[in-house]
Parts: structure tokens; C-alpha cells; sequence
């Protein structure tokens, strides 16, 4: 539950693998790369300007939620040149960690109210707390007792349950009794994209769906498409199909 924001620019692999060469291959390490199960956000924009605003976007949900928050990229996109609009600063909705918490004497960092949130407000600011990677309870202290354990791992994993609607962004383009459903994400998505249209025009109806939230996968929305259409074609760039 640390806010954290990580640019992860992936390329081919395995280790050093090719360094001007492009590869989706970091998909499934972003979610399960550790031991144990803990959530974790990651965003994957498809271009430049894009890339600007998720970035923005990811500080924010790092904040809000308390949790890493992975912006993931391949080579084309670290690479490449595009002309972006950049609005205003103060255009833009900037959210900072809650710090109503309670009077110090009284402060616990991990007792949560309605939200499931801790509140640990920025450093220096008088109040004293414990972090630990171990199970804790309310006092951030180590705690391994059965009902501590249950408690800890039910409350960090069901944040993404109760908040969904507010982590979860995609982008749809759909055809009235399509029978096939392109899904694509990063880079991947723009020739992808492309290639929809093609199909558009010459009067293939097809549906296309980018996740850019990658995790939480959009679960919902993909079951929505999935029961509608026979086949959902998925592009990626690694070996096995991480999506």
C-alpha cells in the first residue's frame, strides 16, 4: 500500500534481449511479479498524448488508493514523436492523499472507515507510523494471527472490487451484430484500430475494444463483448499471449 508511480518501457527480451526493438512481454510480471497477492494498478496508453494525460491520471490513483501504479510502454511508444496538446495546469484534476486523519493520540495508519483506505498523511507532518511488507493490523505492527491475516489480505484485494467503476478505462468502437471483436492495447491497438476501420468499410462489421486499464483487467466489459460476438482476435506483441 505504498503510492508509487513505476514507467516500465518494455522491450524484447528475455534479459537484455533487443534495445531498439519493441515487445509486450511484461504484462503478467506487472501483476504477479512478487510473492503473494496484493493489487495493483497498471495503464497502458497507445500514444504521446496519451502517455501525458495517463501519467497525470496515474499519480492520482496512486494517491487516491494507496497502491503502485505501473504506466506500461513498449519501445515505439518510448520512441516515438508526436505533436500533443498540453491544456492548461489548471485544467487538470490533481488529487493528493487524504490527511483528515485522526487527532495523533488517537491515530492508527491502517484502521480504515467506509472507504477501506488507510490514511497515512505525508512525512513530516507529526504523525508516526509503522510500514511493514509483513501482515499487520491497524497499528502497522507485524501481526500473524489467523484473523489479522484474513483481515489484511480481504481488505488490500477488495479495494479494486468496491472501485471499479472509478480504475477501469477503456476505449470501444461497436458495430450493431458484429460477429468478431478485435481487443488490442499500447501500441498494438493503432495498427489494430486501423486495420478495424479497413474491415468497416468494406462491410465487415467488427467490434474493437482497448483496455487501458490493463490491471484491473476490464473484465466486465470484455464479458459484455465476448457474449455478443463468435470470435475475439487479440494482437499482442510476446510469445505465449499475456491477455
Amino acid at each position: 500500500e505504498i503510492p508509487i508511480v513505476i514507467y516500465n518501457a518494455q522491450r524484447v527480451g528475455p534479459s537484455t534481449g533487443g534495445a531498439t526493438k519493441p515487445q509486450q512481454g511484461d504484462i503478467m510480471q506487472t501483476k504477479w511479479g512478487s510473492h503473494g497477492e496484493s493489487p495493483r494498478i497498471a495503464l497502458y496508453p497507445s500514444s504521446v498524448e496519451e502517455a501525458y494525460n495517463l501519467t497525470i491520471t496515474a499519480f492520482n490513483l496512486s494517491e487516491k488508493y494507496m497502491v503502485p501504479v505501473v504506466i506500461l510502454a513498449d519501445e515505439l511508444l518510448a520512441h516515438i514523436r508526436e505533436s500533443i496538446t498540453i491544456p492548461e495546469s489548471d485544467s487538470f484534476e490533481i488529487i493528493n492523499r487524504r490527511t483528515d486523519a485522526l487527532p495523533q493520540e488517537e491515530y492508527l495508519p491502517y484502521k480504515v472507515d467506509h472507504t477501506g483506505i488507510p490514511i497515512l498523511p505525508p512525512l513530516g507532518g507529526g504523525y508516526r507510523y509503522n510500514i511493514s511488507g509483513m501482515i499487520h493490523g491497524d497499528k502497522g505492527v507485524p501481526d500473524l494471527a489467523p484473523e489479522t491475516i484474513d483481515y489484511c489480505i480481504q481488505r488490500i484485494n477488495n479495494k479494486f472490487k468496491k472501485y471499479y467503476d472509478d480504475i477501469v478505462m477503456v476505449e470501444k468502437m461497436e458495430e450493431e451484430n458484429s460477429k468478431i471483436a478485435v481487443l488490442a492495447y499500447g501500441s498494438t491497438a493503432r495498427p489494430a484500430k486501423g486495420a478495424v476501420r479497413m474491415a468497416i468499410e468494406k462491410g465487415i462489421k467488427v467490434d474493437f475494444i482497448r483496455p487501458i486499464t490493463i490491471w484491473p483487467f476490464p473484465e466486465r466489459e470484455v464479458r459484455e463483448i465476448a457474449r455478443r460476438v463468435n470470435k475475439i482476435l487479440v494482437p499482442e506483441m510476446n510469445f505465449e499471449g499475456q491477455v
